[in-house]
This record gives C-alpha cells, sequence and structure tokens, in this order.
C-alpha cells in the first residue's frame, strides 16, 4: 500500500501531547529498518470534521510499542484499528 493510502487506513491516530492544535499522530503498518513503525504528523482543518490539511512530518519510530503504550496512557486516542494494533 502506498503512504497516501496507509493514511486513510491507519492503524491508531491519537492527538498530539505537544501544544500544537489540531495536530495528530498516526501510526501506518509501514516499517522501516526493520521493524520501526512508521508515523505521520498530520495538522487538520476540525470545523469541517477532521479534514486533513497539511503533513507535517514523516519517519520511522524507535521503540515503536513502547513509544504506543506511552502515547496510549498520555494521549488521547481516536482511533484504533484492533485487528492491525500489535
Amino acid at each position: 500500500m502506498t503512504f497516501p493510502g496507509e493514511l486513510n487506513n491507519p492503524v491508531v491516530v491519537f492527538k498530539n501531547t505537544k501544544d500544537k492544535p489540531n495536530s495528530y499522530v498516526v501510526l501506518t503498518e509501514l516499517v522501516v529498518k526493520g521493524n520501526e513503525g512508521v508515523i505521520a504528523a498530520l495538522h487538520v482543518d476540525e470545523q469541517n470534521g477532521l479534514v486533513f490539511h497539511k503533513l507535517a512530518s514523516e519517519y520511522g519510530k524507535d521503540g515503536t510499542r513502547a513509544y504506543l503504550e506511552n502515547m496510549i496512557e498520555k494521549a488521547e486516542v481516536h482511533f484504533v484499528d484492533n485487528a492491525k494494533s500489535p
């Protein structure tokens, strides 16, 4: 699947915990460097639903499982695909 396709079919979507309004973190099924999950930071237009506005960054995340556990504790979880989540 392509990266845009992955964004349309994510594993998990969190509200960004850093002071960035209208910003979300998306975990995709893509992996790099063996086992690092690819994460994207998105800026959205919340007035019209969660309409994608800007892709701020995307990168492989070291320690994806630990990162997810931390985000589940600290962040507002907006979506989880239970069939895909680790």
